[in-house]
């Protein structure tokens, strides 16, 4: 097991701090009702009405008790996420197995290899994982190993990761230069790619005859401990701006990395309301967090109402799994009719809570326009609702996985040499 750093000595369960902080859940210490804060404590519940931004604390002392409870063995899946003979890579990296040194095939073996196993030729897209990569094969001593790159399928010079994706112009690339030769150079149809060493290479890529025998790495994405279904709806609104929805997409990346296995959707709520991410279209980290990062909006009118019935239509929900909608507006709601949206937002998420989901609202867009009211009706609950401007994700990740997992994932945020969220 890969304890905390400085929690060696204790016992890996803590086993002994659970109860005790049962018990002060279950008297109140940290209930959120209103009435128990002013009959105990009138001084912190006057304070505690005073700004919306200030419920943050309180989903903080939800987020400290899970920590009390939380089982060590158990946080962010570390170390036992992997299937045998995968190893974690970077802490919250995928899952890799190096082949032996003796287990040396042609690419497309290779491939069909650790597809057999579940998972593809490792797909590498930063240089953090390139070296992590590199440094194992130093340490084993394998000379020539293929990646997950080629150019297979498509015209030449044109090459493609396992995971489909193209590899473009300002991408991580670490293409050998060495004896005046840049690489990739398909002159003598070298359409596959591997990490070529020892000297006068340099462990960096060379596209080789894809029939040669050489070692290989594979990934697959870790299991997951903690089974959830999360649909992000996003109000892609002129009232939110570029600025607000870029840290909209920052804050939902970083929810995204508290994870092993990221089950998330987006949904993107404008005019033309359309899913840019289906429900566990991603089982890697890494490519949720690029396709959000890379997802785009204009200037439009708010339809977080029709939003809401697309996504009832649309998003196959596992079976037996929590289903999360995670709601990303400012509140103002587009057009009223005696007092009642246009939309009948709140009808809509009434129908989705009475459908058995489970409905967070969370303030994005420019601060001094969010109508905080209109985020309780939404979620159903001030319990329910949040702010994206002083809250970390693994917060929101804290309340999900204690209450459905009863442990804490986002423990990990204290450990920035695993994980950040």
């Amino acid at each position: 097991m890969n304890w905390i750093p400085g929690y060696d000595s204790l016992e890996p369960n803590y086993g002994f701090l659970y109860f005790p902080a049962t018990i002060l859940v279950k008297i109140g210490i940290f209930s959120d009702n209103r009435s128990f804060w002013q009959s105990k404590f009138p001084m912190i519940a006057v304070q505690r009405e005073r700004d919306f931004a200030n419920r943050s604390m309180w989903w903080k002392v939800l987020l400290f008790a899970g920590l009390v409870a939380v089982t060590v063995s158990e946080v962010g899946g570390q170390g036992d996420a992997c299937p045998a003979n995968y190893e974690r890579a970077l802490g919250n990296g995928p899952c890799l197995r190096f082949s032996a040194a003796a287990d040396r095939q042609s690419y497309q073996d290779a491939r069909q290899t650790c597809e057999g196993e579940g998972g593809r030729l490792v797909v590498i897209k930063d240089a953090a994982l390139n070296t992590f990569i590199v440094d194992r094969i130093k340490a084993t001593y394998q000379a020539e190993t293929w990646i997950g790159l080629d150019e297979l399928d498509g015209p030449p010079g044109v090459y493609t990761w396992s995971d489909g994706s193209v590899l473009q112009p300002g991408d991580f690339e670490d293409w050998s230069g060495v004896l005046n030769v840049q690489q990739p150079d398909s002159t003598y149809g070298e359409e596959c790619v591997e990490i070529r060493a020892p000297a006068p290479f340099l462990y960096d890529w060379n596209n080789h005859h894809c029939r040669y025998r050489k070692n290989y790495v594979c990934e697959i994405a870790p299991d997951c401990p903690c089974d959830l279904d999360v649909m992000f709806l996003v109000d892609g609104s002129s009232s939110i701006g570029s600025e607000g929805f870029a840290l909209a997409k920052e804050y939902i990346a970083h929810f995204i990395n508290c994870f092993d296995c990221p089950r998330i959707g987006f949904i993107l709520c404008k005019c033309e309301v359309n899913t840019s991410i289906p429900l566990c279209y991603y089982d890697y980290v890494r490519d949720a967090t690029t396709a959000v990062g890379e997802i785009e909006t204009c200037p439009s009118l708010t339809r977080i109402g029709y939003c809401i019935k697309h996504m009832q239509c649309t998003t196959d929900w596992k079976e037996g799994v929590p289903s999360i909608v995670v709601i990303l507006t400012d509140g103002r709601i587009y057009g009223t009719i005696d007092g009642r949206y246009t939309e009948d937002v709140i009808g809509y998420a009434e129908a989705a809570r009475d459908a058995g989901m489970e409905v967070y609202a969370g303030a994005i867009g420019r601060e001094v326009f969010v109508d905080e009211t209109a985020l309780e009706e939404i979620s159903g609950s001030e319990d329910r609702t949040f702010s994206t401007f002083d809250e970390d994700p693994s917060v929101l990740v804290a309340i999900l996985t204690i209450r459905h997992c009863g442990y804490c994932y986002a423990l990990v945020k204290y450990l920035p040499e695993k994980r950040k969220c």
